[in-house]
């Protein structure tokens, strides 16, 4: 049976991060190198205890860009930097700490 008819829409937004990051590991796998990891809305339809549970399976040693609707304030603790759109413009990205070298933002 397809998920769609027996998973909530959060039960397949939690599965739709878990399945991309397992596509990013093989990616990395095969290239030998770890490539951007990049995920649209990242977010949405997720419970805030599954958003935490996918920040804590970011790969350590990648560059990570996440898009959300939510307030940049939400992940702010989260993020080494914010930068807003609205309105089709960027603002100027806000640096939210320093990370060094091969250092993940946890």
């Amino acid at each position: 049976r397809p998920l769609a008819a027996q998973a909530s829409s959060g039960e397949i937004a939690r599965t739709v991060a878990l399945a991309r990051l397992a596509e990013w590991r093989a990616v990395a796998r095969a290239a030998g190198e770890s490539p951007i990891f990049g995920a649209d809305d990242f977010d949405a339809g997720l419970s805030e205890a599954s958003v935490e549970e996918f920040f804590e399976t970011l790969p350590p040693e990648a560059a990570v860009l996440l898009t959300t609707a939510a307030p940049a304030a939400r992940w702010s603790r989260r993020a080494a930097a914010v930068l807003e759109v609205r309105g089709g413009s960027a603002a100027a990205p806000r640096a939210l700490r320093a990370v060094g070298s091969g250092q993940a933002v946890r």
